[in-house]
């Protein structure tokens, strides 16, 4: 495992309209060459998997990063989402930063509700 040579000072997880903003900043990055994004929603699969293909490369100390999901919004569920972040270092080593979740309400479900409140106005 690669010594601690990443500070990340925030990592927030927040659902907006259709889609999931995962932002964090990196008060210091030594050596990372940059980050992958993970992802498990509850109601699909027990373990995570990659937010996006890409590495999203470091951009230097102080920086602040942001990543729109906009893939959950075609899941019909509605349940935590689990974020994780990890240091991909030039020395090719891995290292877990941090984890958070946020609670996803599925476009759809919000339409289905929007549909029935219309039905008895």
């Amino acid at each position: 495992m690669a010594p601690a040579r990443v500070d990340v000072r925030r990592f927030e997880v927040r659902q907006e309209s259709g889609f999931v903003r995962v932002t964090w900043v990196a008060q210091q990055e030594d050596g990372v060459r940059g980050y992958e994004l993970m992802r498990k929603m509850a109601w699909v699969e027990d373990q995570y998997r990659p937010a996006t293909t890409q590495l999203i490369p470091a951009r230097g100390n102080g920086s602040e990063y942001q990543f729109l999901d906009e893939a959950v919004y075609k899941q019909g569920a509605s349940d935590n989402i689990y974020y994780q972040l990890i240091a991909v270092y030039k020395d090719g080593a891995r290292e877990t930063l941090q984890e958070r979740s946020a609670t996803y309400v599925s476009t759809a479900v919000r339409r289905t509700w929007g549909s029935i409140k219309a039905m008895f106005q």
